[in-house]
C-alpha cells in the first residue's frame, strides 16, 4: 500500500504566511503540515512507500525539506514540471499523474497537504481494507455556502455510497466530503483503464461520482475535527488548537 500526498503549491488567501514556501510546509502548533500527516501514516501497517507529488514551484522546497525528515517509511518526491495550474484541476492531474508515472496497481491512501487533522486516520485506513472497497471520508457540514462549494456525499444505512455530487446548488445532504480517500489496488487500475479510454475527471468530486457508479465505494465519517487550511483564518484557527494542546502536554 501506498501514501499519496498531494503538495500542490502555495496559496494566495494564506499570505503572508507562505510567502516563502509552500502549503505543506507551514506550521500548525510548531509542526509543519506535511509532518502532521506523516507522523500518522508512517505509523500505518501495510504502507511501504509514501509518494509526495509536487510541481516545479515547490519542488526545491519539499527537496530541502526531505533531507531534514527521519521517518521508517522510505519517500518519493515526484516533481510533476507543472509552473503554472489551477488549483482545482491540479489535484486531480496529479493523481492521475502519479498513477500513470508510478504503474501503481495496488492500494492507495491519498492525502491533501493543507489538511491537518485532530486524530488519526488508522481507522479509515482499517475499515477500508476490512470491506476491501474504496472508502471516502466525509464530516457534517453546517455551512450551506460551503456544501455548494464542495463534494456532497449520499449513502444508505449500510455507510455504502449512492451518490456523490460537486458543488450542488441544493445540496441533498449534509454531509461533506473530506480529503482523504482509499483506492483499492483494483480501482486503481480500473482509473488508469478509464482515463486512457478518454474519461476525464475535472476535479476528485468527479472521480468520487465515477467510483460510486462503476464500483462498490463506502464512506467512512470523521470522528474529530480537521481543518482544510485554505486561508489565513482556517490557519490561525488549527494553530490556536494545536498550539493550545501542545501546551497542555508540556504542563
Amino acid at each position: 500500500m501506498k501514501s499519496l500526498i498531494l503538495a500542490t503549491g502555495f496559496s494566495a488567501r494564506l499570505q503572508p504566511f507562505t510567502s516563502e514556501f509552500p502549503n505543506s510546509l507551514l506550521e500548525v502548533g510548531g509542526k509543519s503540515v506535511i509532518d502532521r500527516l506523516l507522523c500518522d501514516v508512517d505509523a500505518m501497517d501495510g504502507i511501504d512507500d509514501h509518494l509526495i507529488v509536487t510541481n516545479e514551484v515547490c519542488y526545491p522546497y519539499l527537496k530541502a525539506w526531505l533531507v531534514r525528515t527521519h521517518y521508517k517509511k522510505p519517500m518519493t518526491l515526484i516533481n510533476d514540471a507543472r509552473v503554472r495550474v489551477q488549483e482545482r484541476e491540479s489535484l486531480m492531474c496529479e493523481i492521475v499523474y502519479v498513477i500513470e508515472r508510478q504503474s501503481l496497481n495496488e492500494d492507495v491512501l491519498i492525502v491533501g497537504d493543507s489538511t491537518v487533522v485532530d486524530g488519526s486516520l488508522m481507522e479509515f485506513v482499517r475499515q477500508a481494507r476490512l470491506r476491501d472497497c474504496s472508502c471516502l471520508s466525509c464530516y457534517r457540514e453546517t455551512s450551506l455556502p460551503a456544501l455548494k462549494d464542495g463534494g456532497v456525499v449520499v449513502f444508505d444505512q449500510q455507510m455504502k455510497v449512492v451518490a456523490v455530487h460537486d458543488r450542488p446548488q441544493v445540496p441533498p445532504t449534509r454531509w461533506g466530503v473530506a480529503p482523504f480517500l482509499f483506492l483499492t489496488g483494483a480501482d486503481v487500475v480500473k482509473l488508469y483503464k478509464a482515463v486512457a479510454g478518454g474519461v476525464a475527471f475535472e476535479t476528485p468530486n468527479n472521480l468520487l461520482a465515477w467510483l460510486c457508479a462503476s464500483s462498490n465505494l463506502y464512506a467512512w465519517l470523521l470522528p474529530s475535527p480537521w481543518f482544510d487550511i485554505s486561508d489565513a483564518s482556517l490557519y490561525e484557527a488549527a494553530d490556536k488548537l494545536f498550539t493550545d494542546k501542545r501546551l497542555d502536554v508540556q504542563t
